[in-house]
This record gives C-alpha cells, structure tokens and sequence, in this order.
C-alpha cells in the first residue's frame, strides 16, 4: 500500500528533527560555558602551586605558603 502514497490508518508521520531557536540558544549556552571553563582553569594556573602539575588549578595551597607566579 505504501507503493501508492497509502498509509495505515492510525498512523502517524514521522517528523524529521530540524534546527530552530531553542537549538541556537542550547549551542550558544554551550560555548559559553565552556569558554568560562577555560577562563577559569587559565586563572587558576595562574595562582596555583609550582609543583602541582596539571591539576594545579584545582589543589589548595599550604597554610603561610601562598605565591603568586609572575
């Protein structure tokens, strides 16, 4: 039947996702937030410990040694 153009009754069409606002708004909200992501661990490499490695933005400093790299 379907070789016709005929369709089941009852049958619902299928509908094919498309881009609108809301899209727009997620992907924007994304980049955003990842942009702030990068802000904020490129800052806290800025303050964290000498020789804390990769995760230096995220380790807390010793109490009384607290330095800020130039």
């Amino acid at each position: 039947m379907s070789q016709f153009g005929m369709q089941m009754p009852g049958a619902q069409r299928a509908r094919k996702a498309r881009m609108n606002v809301y899209t727009a708004i997620m992907f924007c909200a994304v980049l955003a937030l990842l942009t702030a992501n990068a802000i904020a661990y490129l800052n806290g490499s800025i303050i964290a410990p000498k020789d804390a490695g990769a995760m230096g933005p995220l380790t807390i400093h010793e109490k009384g040694r607290v330095s800020i790299a130039n």
